[in-house]
C-alpha cells in the first residue's frame, strides 16, 4: 500500500512539474545601418536625399512558457541617428502577450501594444499618417473562447485602439468594441457563425456609435489552409444625429503549414483612433508569406494597400473629402547566424498620399544584426 501512495505521489509532483511555468528574462540588442531617403521629416524641398541612419535597439522583458500557456511582457528603446543631418531621436516600444488554457474547452488571450514614436509610417496600423508630428498609439486585444460542444463555440471579444497627435488642437481619439461571436461546426470541414459588436468611438468632445451584426463562414480548405468570410450591416450614429449604414466585408485566408505559412485579408469596415477624426470607412488589403527553406534561414513577404474617409464622407470621394490612400511593401531574409545572434536584410517601400497634408514616401534598405541569449 505504501508503495502504491508513493507512486501516486510521485506522478502527482511529476505532474505538477509538467504544468508549472518556466521563466526567463528577455534580453535582446538590435543593431540596424539604414539607407532611408525619408522624405517625412524633411522640412524643405532641398531636403538631403539618401540619408544614412543607425539605429540601435535594446528590449528587456520577461517571458514565461508552461503546458498551459504563455506570458511575454517587454519593452523597447529605439535610439536613431542619422549621420548626414546630425539629427538624433528616441522612441519607444512595449507590448504585453498572455495567452493561457483555463481549461480544456476554454482560453483566454490578451494582446497589448503600445507605441511612442516620431515617424508615423513605422506604426503597425497604416493611415494614421496625415501630418509629419510624432504620435501615442495603443491597441488591445483580449478574448475569452470556449467550446460548449463537439459543434458548439462561443467567444467574447474586447478591442480597444487610441491615437494622440502631437499637434496644437489635436485632442486624443479612441475607439472601444466589445463583441460575442458564436459558430457551429456544420461538417468537418465547414463552420457558420454569427457575430454581434458595438464600436463606441471618441476624438476630443465629439462621440459616435456603430452597432453591427454580421454573418460568417469558415472552411477548411486543406490540412493547414482555412478560408474566413464575414459580412454585415453596420449601423453608424454620429454625435449629431446623422446616421449612415456600412457594410462590412472581410475574407481572410491562412495556411500554417510546414516550410511555408501564408496569409491574406482584404475587405470594407468601419475603425477609429486615428488621432484626426472619431471613425473611418476603411477598404484595405494585406498578404504575407514566410518562407523556411531550411532550419536556419527564413525568407519573407508583406504588402498592404488601403483607402479610407471619414464615417459620413463618399466611399467613392476624393482627397478633397478627407479621403486618404497608401500602400506599403517590405521583402527581406533573416539567417540565424549562431544560437546567439541572427542577420537580417530588408527592403521596405512605404507611401501615403491623398491625406490633405504633404504626401509621405519612402524607400528604406536596411541590415541588422540581432543579439540574443540562447533559448
Amino acid at each position: 500500500m505504501r508503495r502504491v501512495r508513493a507512486g501516486v505521489a510521485a506522478l502527482l509532483l511529476a505532474s505538477a512539474g509538467a504544468r508549472a511555468d518556466v521563466t526567463a528574462p528577455l534580453l535582446r540588442l538590435t543593431a540596424e545601418q539604414r539607407y532611408d531617403d525619408d522624405l517625412l521629416l524633411r522640412t524643405d524641398a532641398a531636403g538631403l536625399q539618401g540619408q544614412v541612419l543607425t539605429k540601435l535597439t535594446p528590449q528587456v522583458g520577461l517571458s514565461s512558457k508552461g503546458t498551459a500557456g504563455t506570458f511575454e511582457a517587454w519593452y523597447a528603446a529605439d535610439l536613431m541617428y542619422r549621420e548626414t543631418t546630425g539629427v538624433a531621436r528616441l522612441d519607444h516600444r512595449a507590448a504585453l502577450e498572455w495567452k493561457r488554457r483555463l481549461s480544456h474547452r476554454t482560453d483566454v488571450l490578451v494582446d497589448l501594444r503600445l507605441y511612442r514614436v516620431s515617424d508615423p509610417t513605422s506604426l503597425p496600423r497604416v493611415g494614421i499618417a496625415r501630418s509629419l508630428a510624432p504620435v501615442s498609439y495603443g491597441r488591445v486585444a483580449a478574448t475569452l473562447g470556449t467550446r460548449l460542444s463537439q459543434r458548439w463555440s462561443l467567444r467574447f471579444g474586447l478591442a480597444a485602439e487610441g491615437a494622440q497627435v502631437d499637434e496644437p488642437g489635436r485632442p486624443p481619439g479612441a475607439v472601444v468594441a466589445p463583441s460575442v461571436e458564436a459558430w457551429w461546426r456544420a461538417s468537418r470541414r465547414d463552420a457558420v457563425g454569427a457575430e454581434t459588436r458595438l464600436q463606441a468611438f471618441a476624438y476630443g468632445e465629439s462621440t459616435s456609435t456603430a452597432p453591427g451584426l454580421f454573418a460568417g463562414y469558415r472552411r477548411d480548405l486543406s490540412r493547414g489552409l482555412s478560408l474566413t468570410l464575414k459580412g454585415g450591416p453596420i449601423f453608424f450614429r454620429a454625435q449629431d444625429g446623422q446616421t449612415r449604414g456600412v457594410p462590412r466585408l472581410t475574407a481572410e485566408l491562412a495556411q500554417e503549414l510546414g516550410q511555408v505559412d501564408l496569409g491574406l485579408v482584404a475587405g470594407n469596415d468601419l475603425v477609429g483612433a486615428s488621432g484626426f477624426t472619431d471613425a473611418l470607412w476603411a477598404q484595405f488589403g494585406s498578404g504575407f508569406v514566410n518562407w523556411r527553406p531550411t532550419r536556419v534561414l527564413r525568407f519573407y513577404g508583406v504588402a498592404s494597400v488601403y483607402r479610407n474617409g471619414p464615417a459620413l464622407a463618399p466611399l467613392e470621394g476624393g482627397a478633397a473629402e478627407g479621403v486618404g490612400t497608401g500602400y506599403a511593401v517590405e521583402a527581406g531574409a533573416d539567417w540565424s547566424w549562431t544560437r546567439y545572434a541572427n542577420v537580417q536584410g530588408a527592403f521596405t517601400r512605404i507611401s501615403q498620399v491623398g491625406t490633405g497634408a504633404a504626401d509621405l514616401a519612402r524607400n528604406i534598405l536596411a541590415v541588422r544584426l540581432v543579439l540574443h541569449p540562447a533559448n
